[in-house]
């Protein structure tokens, strides 16, 4: 999670950090509905680099069934620990993203 809004064009920005594109953009004077990366070097943003920790993709994990040691995945995709784990080939009881050779790949 940032501290910093996601820009919004109908808000009113004068000074302000916003995250746009995964980028962190701040005002340098009143502007409205000028996207920040736009206007060029003379227009009212400055890019002050990438946003920490901004996921232009968030995944609901909650979508996908938890990984449970007692199920035989094969080709599933699971959720473990906040994350999104796809069997690379039959497994049963192999925790995902404990071992990267293992039989599971991080998908987000």
């Amino acid at each position: 999670m940032t501290e910093y809004p996601v820009w919004d064009p109908n808000v009113v920005y004068t000074n302000e950090i916003v995250i746009h594109n995964g980028k962190l953009w701040q005002a340098l004077w009143w502007t409205q509905g000028q996207e920040p990366g736009t206007t060029g070097p003379w227009g009212p943003w400055i890019l002050i680099g990438d946003a920490p920790g901004y996921d232009p993709d968030p995944v609901p994990v909650d979508d996908y069934p938890a990984w449970d040691p007692t199920v035989i995945y094969i080709n599933e995709i699971v959720s473990h620990n906040g994350r999104l784990y796809q069997s690379l080939w039959w497994n049963q009881g192999v925790e995902p993203g404990l071992d990267q050779n293992g039989p599971w790949r991080l998908i987000h």
